[in-house]
C-alpha cells in the first residue's frame, strides 16, 4: 500500500500544503477543507470564499486516487485563489468575476488570468513541498 493507503496521510498532505502556502504568502485566513462527492466527475477542486473563512472543496474521488504530487499541486492551486481573494485581486460580485478590478466574467477558464497565476504556482509549491517534507 502506497503513501495514500490511509486517509490520515492524505489529510496530512493537504494540511501541510495549506500551511506551506499560507506561510509563503503570509496568509492568516481560516481554511476549511471539505471532501465531497462532485456531480461533475471532471471537477477536482474549488475555492469558495465565505464571510469569515475560505472553503477548499475537494472531490472525494480525486483525493482518494491522486498522487501525492497532484494533490499538493491542486491544493496549492486553490490556496493561490485564497491569496487572490485576501489581497483583493479576485472578487465575485453576483454572477460577475473581477480580477485586479477588471470584469473578467467572459474569460474562459484556461485563459483567465487568475487561473494562469494559480497554475503557474503549482510546480513551484510542489518543489517547495519536496524540500520541506
Amino acid at each position: 500500500m502506497g503513501i495514500f493507503g490511509e486517509a490520515g496521510l492524505r489529510n496530512k498532505v493537504i494540511q501541510n500544503t495549506i500551511n506551506l502556502v499560507k506561510e509563503h504568502f503570509n496568509l492568516h485566513a481560516d481554511i476549511v477543507v471539505s471532501v465531497l462527492k462532485f456531480k461533475n466527475t471532471e471537477d477536482v477542486a474549488y475555492c469558495t470564499p465565505h464571510e469569515d473563512f475560505y472553503e477548499l472543496e475537494l472531490s472525494k474521488k480525486f483525493v482518494k486516487n491522486a498522487s501525492e504530487k497532484k494533490l499538493v499541486q491542486v491544493v496549492a492551486h486553490e490556496m493561490v485563489h485564497v491569496k487572490q481573494f485576501e489581497n483583493g485581486e479576485l472578487r465575485y460580485v453576483g454572477e460577475k468575476t473581477f480580477y485586479k478590478g477588471d470584469d473578467c466574467t467572459s474569460q474562459s477558464y484556461w485563459f483567465a488570468e487568475w487561473e494562469r497565476e494559480a497554475r503557474g504556482y503549482e510546480k513551484a509549491f510542489w518543489a517547495l513541498y519536496c524540500e520541506r517534507y
